[in-house]
């Protein structure tokens, strides 16, 4: 079972006048017992869009129980 995450981030793509923003409940498979960091977070969305992980800026994020 994977940890949740809820998150709310931007993503700034190049063909977009501005950054597209994103929220929702993210779920991490990979076993961890501490919680993730900012960068984290950023490089596992930014894996997940396919996209570099400096086009990501995380606004919120919390563990979810």
């Amino acid at each position: 079972m994977g940890v949740k995450y809820y998150t709310q981030f931007l993503v700034a793509e190049s063909n977009a006048a501005g950054p597209c923003e994103y929220s929702g409940v993210i779920e991490v498979t990979r076993q961890t017992e501490r919680m993730m960091g900012l960068r984290e977070i950023e490089r596992l969305l930014a894996r997940n869009f396919d996209i570099d992980a400096k086009a990501v800026t995380v606004l919120h994020w919390s563990r979810l129980h």
